[in-house]
């Protein structure tokens, strides 16, 4: 058996075999070619199924480049859609059969779409009785466009050719110890770069069994990924940081009696920042389980660079970094002092085998000191060779060069971090990113929908910001409302957290609202998010009103002294 899917109803649990999904993959393949798509971009919108496995291989089998998605449901997601159909430039779609109609009447109402020919995973299936023609690929031939999961409405796709996954598969195999008696269990979806490595790529790559869960089975009820792998005896799993706080926000401590997590060996933790509080409480509360700390792999990696750079090393305890946190303000890697404020940050490993990592001053371009932050530029066999479509996004991020050398180009991350002993730690974002649920959200987007939800709130006059919260990242939004604004600001609290909600999908954890013209700002009046960060934690803004305080009645507004 290669991969399992866990049903919620009574029919049990779909499976196949390798054999089954070569043979199944290859008459999918023959449909693709028959309609003309070696070469072509095929978009896939299916979801966590035998279907989504057979339709992925059979696309690469054919010599097409797979464009993995989520169905689009919501407006936002609709959105990013139609600029994904644009930029990818494809011909065919392949949806599930319970959503062909629906994609039908996408199609008479939305010009990105009208011209896709439609297709399901049974079609494609029956459609021909030939075998495929072997299109063999060289480790340069594109395999796969993944989209970055950021909120923008301009999502670029990230070109990944066979040869990254191999490399990226057999180093992730390698770090973590993985063959073909690794035994996975595996919730992220295959829309993702985590959810496509971990849990479909990597394990075709060692031969192995994959237990596979949809998504939404998790966020819904996060003890059943825990009884899978109690169920499954699995020896590797893995998740962002939220994963593991939602489980210890949710699993009732009568539930651990029923639970065995003694066989794994690998529980990988990625994808945004990985909290060295939520790991020290997971292992606490799940030992009597039989979890063990040193199972634990913290991990850094991106869809640029295939997925993973550094992790682990597995087998060994998370090691925890504990830095000067004034130091660390201003780019400095220090030891604290007996009576000086600290934070313990979480060492993400060594680099992947075949990777160069390099720590660079973004004003001098030159690498930097061991005690110095800067951003994390990558090179080697896993980096991605660019982005669809964007020639000059491409030179900037993939071709990057420190002063004074030649040679292969970085990849420039937009991640800040130090190495210390051979280790990377992340500290935060160059590019100012919101990470929320492993989903990217840029400031800039959520900021142009607030200035546009309500007449008391000015454009350019606002900054969204990430906000920790025991141990989870959430939005924080601070918005300078009009001068001649007189009314109940409630109004304005909820329709910012209305107006986020629906075109983001996540709920501010706090909305402030401050006087106008009190936000910081550049010398040339540009907006400082840091530096509104910082003010907000310092209970240092000028606040009229937030939505974790009851608001004032109607009349005049007057700063109110609330406390960050």
């Amino acid at each position: 058996m290669a991969y399992r899917f866990l049903a919620r109803d009574a029919d049990g649990d779909p499976s196949i075999t390798y054999g089954e999904l070569h043979e199944r993959a290859q008459r999918v393949a023959a449909s693709l070619q028959a309609a003309g798509l070696r070469g072509e971009r095929v978009l896939l919108y299916v979801g966590t199924s035998v279907d989504f496995l057979v339709s992925f291989f059979g696309i690469l089998l054919a010599g097409a480049v797979a464009v993995p998605l989520s169905p689009p449901h919501l407006s936002r997601a609709l959105a990013r859609s139609e600029s994904i159909v644009r930029n990818a430039g494809a011909r065919m779609a392949i949806v599930p059969g319970t959503m062909l109609k629906r994609f039908v009447q996408l199609q008479a109402s939305n010009e990105a779409f009208a011209a896709l020919q439609l297709t399901t995973p049974d079609e494609l299936a029956a459609g021909t009785s030939g075998r495929c023609i072997d299109a063999t690929a060289s480790s340069e031939s594109l395999a796969v466009l993944q989209y970055t999961s950021g909120s923008t409405a301009t999502p670029k796709g990230v070109c990944i050719s066979h040869g990254n996954f191999l490399h990226n598969a057999a180093m992730i195999s390698r770090a973590m110890g993985l063959s073909e008696r690794t035994v996975g269990v595996s919730w992220l979806p295959l829309h993702h770069d985590m959810g496509l490595m971990t849990g479909v790529i990597g394990p075709l790559f060692n031969g192995c069994l994959m237990t596979l869960m949809p998504a939404s089975a998790f966020v819904s009820d996060p003890l059943a990924w825990l009884k899978a792998l109690t169920r499954q005896r699995a020896t590797v799993t893995g998740a962002p940081n939220f994963a593991y706080e939602l489980c210890l926000e949710k699993v009732l401590p009568e539930q651990l009696a029923d639970l065995d997590l003694s066989s794994l060996e690998v529980a990988f933790c990625g994808a945004e920042t990985v909290c060295a509080d939520t790991l020290t409480r997971f292992a606490s509360r799940f030992e009597a389980c039989g979890f063990r700390s040193r199972s634990f792999f913290p991990c850094y990696g991106l869809a640029e660079a295939t997925l993973m750079v550094s992790g682990g090393p597995a087998g060994e305890a998370a090691r925890f970094v504990t830095v000067a946190t004034s130091a660390l303000g201003q780019g400095r890697v220090a030891a604290p002092r007996a009576d000086e404020p600290a934070q313990r940050l979480v060492s993400c490993g060594q680099a992947l085998a075949g990777l160069d990592v390099a720590i660079v001053d973004t004003d001098t371009l030159r690498p930097c000191p061991a005690d110095r932050v800067g951003e994390v530029w990558v090179r080697g066999s896993s980096v991605a060779r660019g982005y669809w479509g964007l020639p000059s996004e491409t030179e900037a991020v993939f071709n990057a060069r420190m002063a004074g050398e030649g040679g292969a180009g970085f990849l420039r991350t937009g991640d800040l971090g130090f190495v210390r002993d051979g280790e990377l730690t992340i500290v935060g974002r160059l590019k100012e990113l919101i990470v929320i649920c492993g989903v990217n959200h840029h400031p800039q987007d959520i900021e142009a929908t607030v200035e546009t939800c309500h007449p008391a709130i000015g454009r350019h006059a606002g900054v969204a910001l990430p906000l920790e919260e025991n141990g989870r990242e959430s939005l924080l939004i601070v918005q300078e409302i009009k001068r001649t604004w007189r009314s109940d600001p409630q109004p304005v609290l909820d329709a910012i957290m209305a107006e986020v909600a629906q075109r983001h999908g996540i709920r501010p954890a706090v909305v402030v609202l401050v006087s106008h013209g009190s936000l910081p700002r550049t010398t040339s009046g540009k907006l400082q998010r840091c530096v509104a960060r910082a003010a907000h934690l310092g209970g240092r803004l000028d606040v009229v009103a937030r939505s974790d305080v009851p608001a004032p009645g109607p009349g005049p507004l007057h700063p109110q002294p609330v406390a960050a």
